[in-house]
């Protein structure tokens, strides 16, 4: 996950005219998770741990729903480039 992939996501998601506050709260989303992993590779483990701390830190569930709508849509999209371009 790096910074040029989510870039690269929320690009598309402008393209799609995705309202700014959603790409504002992806993006917000993505970062979290970026520096929650610190160069750590994106498995279901990290994820829950990250879910865990969201929740440790006293996000709300429609926040932490976001939050995950916003790494499954990136994760989803991080995919069809990567089998488009063959790496």
């Amino acid at each position: 996950m790096t910074d040029k992939m989510v870039e690269a996501y929320l690009k598309a998601l402008e393209n799609e005219e995705r309202a700014a506050a959603t790409i504002e709260k992806y993006r917000r989303a993505l970062l979290s998770f970026a520096a929650f992993l610190s160069g750590a590779a994106v498995t279901r483990e990290m994820i829950r741990l990250w879910k865990d701390d969201l929740r440790a830190r006293n996000y709300v569930p429609s926040t932490i729903n976001t939050y995950l709508a916003a790494l499954n849509g990136f994760s989803v999209s991080a995919a069809g480039r990567i089998a488009a371009h063959g790496s």
